[in-house]
């Protein structure tokens, strides 16, 4: 359970093309998980980010079943 908003930072020294990341927030409560700037999870969501050689990308985004 989150205790305040939180953030999630896709840094892009190191990464390589094609590297790529799932972010779940479980758990319950009010409060927020942002991923990189790109999309910000609620309860029971998802998404997937890829780096495509230059930016991280929100290449999936859903609900948890």
């Amino acid at each position: 359970t989150l205790t305040a908003n939180r953030a999630v930072t896709l840094s892009t020294t190191n990464a390589f093309s094609g590297a790529v990341f799932l972010v779940v927030r479980t758990g319950a409560g009010a409060f927020n998980l942002s991923v990189g700037g790109l999309v910000t999870l609620q309860v029971n969501q998802w998404c997937t980010v890829a780096y495509d050689g230059s930016a991280w990308r929100l290449t999936g985004f859903g609900a948890l079943s």
